[in-house]
């Protein structure tokens, strides 16, 4: 390379560095002053919510900004349910049974406490939807003659930063005034699992929300108040552990689904609030007027009936079978709710209700054929569920 292609080559290098030199500093240049519109005011704000905070909120400053621009409402947990009683509970004795005990608790603390006793803080219901964890809560509540104070799990999740843990607080400092008290949490499942969640783990506010759960639990029963809670879940195995050890909610309860002897029960307690004519069930309506009676009929004969058409069926659903069968009497203008409604409720609950069948005499047939040869089959196979209906109509 000749001495002037040299010359030519350092002169066009060392302009290249002071231009690439000169651009840095104009991009230094124009970064600082957004930064200074938008940092300083950040700071300023976030200095003044952390000196005028509480100390639970200073660990996370900008929960309190956020309710500060957009405040929780308080929500009343409070429900009434000073009509509810054990004798409502039907077709969970053992359960019953054992969640007896904390009406005496709550009634006669002193009777425990003399002798050092350590009254329990904590109960879980476990077993499938609709089995009665709610109403067996409600009825130790009624029993007992104490406000109950009730909320989801759900409930303590919000979009607000904060809100989970300010929910308990407040949901316990409620329930304190009023003891003693029970305070039931449903679908504890929701917030009480810290790796319950879908391909990871639970944020830092679902944590702070067990967290707050769990310093409420280790703080009741520190002075004379007696304060029960009793949570509900339908996956026990998705709690945290931590809420599961001695002196939280160590004490479980699992209900089942009721067999044949208690549907027959859960039934025939249902049919004898509603008018179906026997003499021995529901005399009057809303109105105090009389209804009709029919001498040949038995509630306990039809809950019986009824009993081996519904086998693993939830106290829920056998409610609302015979509220189906009540509004469907009541839209066609009978007097009396009877077995026909009753079981096309069955029907209408279980399956769902009839479709419009468009298939012809001989498509119907051939479907009928096909359809009894399953029901045969399932009906001298040993291992195979109960046929307990066929049908070619589409539900």
């Amino acid at each position: 390379m000749s001495d002037n292609h040299q010359l030519e080559y350092k002169r066009g290098l060392e302009d290249a560095r002071r231009h690439r030199s000169r651009t840095e500093d104009n991009w230094l240049r124009a970064s600082v002053g957004p930064l200074l519109w938008f940092g300083v005011p950040f700071a300023v704000a976030w200095l003044y919510l952390r000196r005028q905070a509480p100390a639970s909120a200073k660990i996370n400053p900008f929960g309190g900004m956020m309710e500060q621009m957009m405040p929780i409402k308080k929500r009343q947990f409070r429900v009434d349910v000073k009509g509810t009683k054990f004798e409502d509970v039907i077709g969970i004795p053992e359960a019953k049974q054992e969640v007896q005990q904390y009406v005496e608790f709550l009634t006669n603390p002193n009777k425990f406490t003399r002798l050092g006793a350590r009254l329990p803080k904590g109960r879980l219901l476990t077993g499938e939807p609709g089995t009665g964890k709610t109403l067996l809560a409600k009825a130790v509540a009624g029993e007992a003659d104490v406000p109950f104070f009730s909320c989801s799990g759900s409930d303590f999740i919000e979009l607000m930063g904060g809100s989970g843990p300010k929910r308990v607080r407040e949901l316990f400092e409620e329930a304190r005034s009023s003891a003693p008290a029970i305070v039931f949490i449903d679908e504890i499942d929701a917030i009480g699992s810290r790796a319950g969640k879908i391909g990871g783990s639970v944020s830092s506010e679902e944590n702070r929300t067990i967290n707050q759960l769990l310093a409420e639990l280790d703080g009741l029963n520190t002075g004379t108040d007696a304060i029960i809670v009793i949570a509900a879940t339908n996956f026990q195995d998705n709690i945290d552990k931590a809420l599961l050890r001695e002196g939280r909610f160590d004490r479980k309860v699992n209900i089942e689904m009721p067999d044949k002897a208690a549907r027959v029960d859960i039934f025939k307690h249902y049919l004898n609030r509603v008018g179906t004519g026997d003499p021995r069930g529901r005399k009057v309506d809303e109105e105090g007027e009389p209804l009709p009676t029919n001498e040949k009929v038995d509630n306990l004969e039809l809950a019986r009936e009824l009993a081996d058409l519904t086998p693993g069926v939830s106290p829920a659903t056998i409610a609302t079978i015979v509220n189906e069968a009540a509004l469907q009497s009541g839209i066609r203008e009978k007097r009396l709710v009877d077995k026909e409604s009753i079981l096309e409720a069955v029907d209408n609950t279980l399956v769902g209700r009839k479709h419009r069948n468009r298939q012809s005499v001989t498509s119907l047939r051939r479907t009928a054929i096909h359809e009894a040869g399953h029901a045969l089959t399932a009906w001298m196979l040993p291992s195979v569920k109960q046929v307990l209906k066929v049908s070619v109509v589409p539900q």
